[in-house]
């Protein structure tokens, strides 16, 4: 199956922490200085998240508090690079954040988003931020199952609004992705717990058949909520 993006678009992952008892100080950085560094690179779209603490398990060992998505032309995508070039990432954070575990990825679409009918605003939307790899040498399998039942299966469950999957860049700005694929699902303000439940009850069963080609031992899957 031919795959491409539908629209000429770069999006910006940042994925972070803040130091113990600083978490204040990088809530207003990340409001303040950062998202008018993000505009002043050509960022057209940006939403910041705080992690729920909403129980769903996934192999992948990292947690990050926060995840900052920003939408750029392809135009301009160059000078956000620019701005987060290795040997000047940590300069340009703030020393409320650790920098340590900070993770910066980017993405091209894979196709246009998916709505379910009279659904919500994706911009008041809770997040489920998931990332994936595909078994080596079965990706078209994994983006034939992912796109053509996945997708649908877990948007079917009662909660969700929403969905747009991602190609994920294997480096940016010097950061490496251990993923290849970002799925982007929106859920209805305040049902992210009750939605995830019903999605475990799900995940794996006839309703919610999982591939092969999925590579189960190293995704990431997490709960958020809007800041700003």
């Amino acid at each position: 199956m031919k795959r491409g993006n539908s629209v000429a678009e770069t999006l910006l992952i940042s994925l972070s922490n803040a130091r113990l008892g600083f978490e204040g100080d990088y809530e207003s950085w990340l409001r303040g200085p950062q998202l008018a560094k993000l505009r002043a690179a050509g960022c057209v779209s940006a939403r910041t998240f705080r992690l729920l603490p909403i129980p769903y398990p996934a192999p992948a060992p990292q947690v990050w508090n926060f995840a900052t998505l920003c939408s750029f032309s392809i135009d301009s995508a160059g000078a956000v690079v620019e701005m987060f070039a290795p040997g000047t990432l940590k300069s340009r954070l703030t020393d409320a954040v650790d920098a340590d575990t900070h993770l910066l990825l980017s993405g091209r679409p894979l196709g246009p988003r998916r709505s379910v009918t009279d659904a919500t605003s994706p911009d008041r939307a809770e997040l489920f931020l998931v990332m994936t790899n595909a078994v080596p040498g079965e990706d078209d399998a994994f983006n034939d199952w992912y796109d053509n039942r996945h997708l649908a299966d877990v948007i079917a469950a009662p909660g969700f609004v929403g969905v747009r999957r991602y190609r994920l860049l294997r480096e940016t700005a010097g950061n490496s992705s251990p993923w290849s694929y970002l799925a982007l699902y929106d859920i209805a303000p305040g049902a992210a717990e009750s939605t995830l439940a019903a999605l475990l009850k799900l995940r794996g069963t006839d309703a919610m058949p999982l591939s092969r080609s999925f590579k189960r031992d190293d995704f990431f899957a997490k709960p958020y909520t809007p800041l700003f």
